[in-house]
């Protein structure tokens, strides 16, 4: 209604859509000769991954990907038009100490360790590493400028498995799991 009358009309109708909710579930480490496929739960009317397939299923292949951290996204759309994301992050590991010596001519020693992690870098141009907890927390980081070998001082961390980074000067990264006892 409004000063000049007012006028009845019609029962309107509207639905309410949810918004779509995608779920890749949690970070995923996997080794270099494993792979994973990642899914976002749910039927939806369209797919868009980050790496532009757009099927409903995203299978990742270590090998493929490369050593290192490898982030993917998905953007859903349900059949009203409503769109929904969810991001996950891929970690994929070093087969094995001996893949690194093989590969760069790279030693990590000893594992388990107890004070010390050293680093030989051999042809890898170690640039950085880090030093993070399975549940992501960084406990420790350092650069690294001399090709010489480096030493992580591990004494102070709890027993258990920790994962090492380490990046070249041109950005590659290699992470594998270490003990430390």
């Amino acid at each position: 209604s409004n000063p000049s009358g007012s006028l009845n009309s019609n029962t309107a109708w509207v639905t309410i859509s949810p918004l779509p909710e995608p779920d890749l579930g949690p970070d995923q480490t996997i080794l270099e000769t494993q792979n994973v496929t990642l899914t976002p739960g749910g039927s939806y009317y369209s797919y868009q991954w980050s790496n532009g397939t757009s099927s409903q299923f995203l299978t990742l292949y270590g090998n493929s990907l490369g050593i290192g951290t490898h982030t993917f996204s998905i953007t859903v759309t349900n059949q009203a038009g409503c769109i929904g994301a969810d991001t996950v992050t891929i970690y994929v590991l070093v087969d094995g100490l001996e893949e690194l010596l093989a590969r760069y001519g790279m030693r990590i020693f000893p594992i388990p360790a107890g004070e010390v992690i050293q680093v030989h870098p051999g042809s890898f141009e170690l640039g950085s590493a880090r030093l993070t907890s399975l549940d992501g927390r960084m406990v420790w980081a350092g650069e690294h400028e001399l090709p010489e070998m480096m030493s992580i001082p591990v004494h102070m961390l709890a027993p258990g498995m920790y994962l090492l980074g380490l990046t070249n000067k041109d950005g590659q990264e290699i992470s594998l799991k270490v003990l430390i006892e």
